[in-house]
């Protein structure tokens, strides 16, 4: 009934959506700009060389300040919508390689 009086829109591009858990639209979703491994392994390099403790990082997406991650950060934070910080944390950790991991920093990163 909820849905039918207030029906669910994607957050990026505001196109109505079915239920789920995904707040966004397939086109949307599919627009994660999802972070390839070869710059994992430059940025790492990079890490090594400031800081030797550091012996590798995983990062799944990049920072797009227009793109639906950024909206799905906003959603969370201002929209008071904290499902979404659950939603976010199962994106992370499927995108999280097998590692024995010592600590999780999170770090938006950039395309350089």
């Amino acid at each position: 009934m909820r849905n039918f009086l207030f029906p669910l829109s994607c957050l990026q591009c505001q196109r109505p959506i079915p239920s789920g858990d995904l707040p966004l639209c397939g086109p949307c979703a599919c627009h994660i700009a999802r972070v390839p491994q070869t710059d994992r392994d430059r940025h790492t390099t990079k890490l090594a060389d400031i800081n030797p403790a550091v012996s590798g990082f995983h990062a799944v997406w990049f920072f797009d300040a227009s793109g639906p991650v950024q909206h799905l950060h906003h959603a969370l934070k201002y929209g008071n919508l904290p499902g979404y910080g659950t939603l976010l944390g199962r994106l992370l950790g499927a995108g999280v390689p097998a590692w024995p991991i010592d600590q999780i920093i999170p770090v938006p990163l950039h395309r350089l």
